[in-house]
């Protein structure tokens, strides 16, 4: 009797220990007696941290939580949403699990300049995505992701910028400044400021003394809040509105600090992202080799039809159906309110019948245009120049303006803010220009320069381009 009882009480102490193992197994128990576990952690608004797990089992681990406080991806989390703490559960590929906290920690990422220590703690948060500067006299912070200055020799920054607010129209003169300073010799800025009236332009300028100087009309926009991007490589600062780049400032940089500012408005910054991967600013460095493109404004529609030949700087259109394409000169649109741009065109293999035409236009939308063209005439075999307008969608205000000989002319176009004036070029080089004919239409307004045509090839070579007046 007591032999079955030792017995029984020693099955009933092996089940024990192997059920414990059991479990223990089941819970992740690694070798050395440490289980499958992951620390509570936190990570910064909009920034990344590794999820380092314990005696994980091998294979992958799944990560499931509730909300959209963060991102996990592979065994990255990324926070999503200040001031935020969320439970996670771990899975590993043999069914162990562990439950840890992710707190998503906010901060004003503004404070001083990391390289001269200045910074006028002007920019207050609104919310976790919104920074405000309520203050009417100049001040400016620098940008900081995380705990690190946004610093260095090669980094990108966008976000958006608003001038006033949605129901307050800023006075003229008002402006917000993205400022790019390493010293005081090597500090620039790009300059959005309220022109009046509704209007907007951004300047490119330097630091020179006490004062900004060089400045340079980069882009123009009827909004008060821009979209911008600021990529800092190569000793360069390339600056892009609304995804378009539109200039640069040149300063020899390499470890310069970004920041915002402004005065006179109020000045709101928001969405504002960082970044240092060479993938990502690979994508801005392609912005600035655009030769044909979309209308920087987003008002007209964009045909891809010009293509490099295999001579150095031709481009040609083969397709006969009507296309357009809006043109940019070192990657930064022809477009504004003052710009000229000089050209040489050769029109051939044209249709046996149709609107067969070259035309070059200053658009400020699709329905609102003034065109100038090269229309082949079938029965006299040749080319002819006209000038038209497109107003409120229809063409009028035709105007012949002769033949040209051949079917090859270089031409140079100069708009100043509603004036459109339209030369010939002759000589070798196209040196002697002569004025055909001058077109004012009223509200043309704030345009880029297009190429377009149908029923022709065109082929279009030698295009320089200024901005400004």
């Amino acid at each position: 009797m007591k032999k079955h009882l030792f017995r029984n009480l020693l099955a009933a102490v092996l089940g024990v220990i192997l059920c414990c193992g059991l479990f223990c197994a089941c819970n992740g128990k690694g070798g050395g007696g440490t289980a499958f576990a992951i620390e509570d952690m936190s990570v910064t608004y909009q920034e990344r941290a590794t999820i380092v797990p314990k005696s994980a089992p091998d294979g992958d681990i799944k990560y499931t939580f509730e909300g959209n406080n963060i991102r996990i991806q592979g065994n990255i989390v990324t926070g999503m949403k200040g001031n935020t703490e969320t439970e996670v559960t771990a899975t590993a590929a043999n069914g162990a699990t562990a439950t840890f906290k992710v707190s998503v920690v906010f901060a004003n990422p503004f404070g001083k300049n990391a390289n001269t220590q200045e910074g006028d703690g002007v920019f207050t948060p609104v919310d976790e995505t919104t920074f405000r500067k309520t203050s009417a006299e100049y001040g400016a912070d620098y940008y900081y992701a995380g705990d690190n200055a946004l610093t260095g020799a090669a980094y990108l920054f966008t976000g958006k910028l608003m001038l006033g607010s949605e129901e307050e129209v800023p006075a003229e003169g008002a402006y917000a400044v993205i400022i790019l300073k390493e010293s005081a010799e090597k500090t620039a800025r790009f300059r959005f400021q309220s022109m009046g009236g509704g209007e907007y332009a951004v300047y490119s300028e330097y630091a020179e003394g006490d004062a900004f100087t060089g400045s340079e009309e980069i882009f123009s926009i009827k909004e008060n809040e821009l979209s911008f991007a600021v990529m800092v490589k190569d000793g360069s600062a390339y600056f892009y509105c609304n995804q378009a780049y539109v200039g640069k400032a040149e300063k020899a940089f390499s470890n310069v600090h970004v920041g915002i500012g402004g005065e006179k408005a109020d000045v709101t910054a928001s969405r504002l992202r960082s970044y240092t991967d060479e993938g990502r600013m690979e994508e801005y460095v392609e912005l600035t080799k655009v030769v044909f493109g979309a209308h920087v404004y987003g008002a007209a529609n964009s045909d891809t039809v010009f293509s490099p030949t295999s001579n150095p700087g031709e481009y040609q259109k083969t397709n006969q159906n009507y296309g357009q394409s809006f043109y940019y000169q070192d990657g930064i649109p022809v477009a504004g309110k003052a710009y000229s741009i000089k050209f040489t065109v050769k029109v051939s293999n044209p249709a046996s019948s149709g609107f067969i035409q070259s035309t070059f236009m200053i658009m400020k939308d699709d329905d609102t245009m003034v065109r100038f063209a090269l229309e082949y005439n079938t029965a006299k075999k040749g080319w002819y120049m006209f000038t038209d307008k497109k107003m409120e969608g229809t063409f009028g205000a035709w105007y012949d303006l002769g033949t040209i000989t051949g079917d090859t002319a270089t031409f140079k176009i100069v708009y100043n803010n509603n004036t459109c004036s339209f030369y010939q070029c002759n000589g070798e080089n196209g040196e002697s220009e002569t004025l055909v004919k001058t077109v004012t239409m009223k509200n043309l307004g704030q345009t880029h320069f297009a190429f377009g045509g149908e029923k022709c090839t065109i082929t279009l070579s030698n295009i320089t381009a200024k901005r400004g007046a």
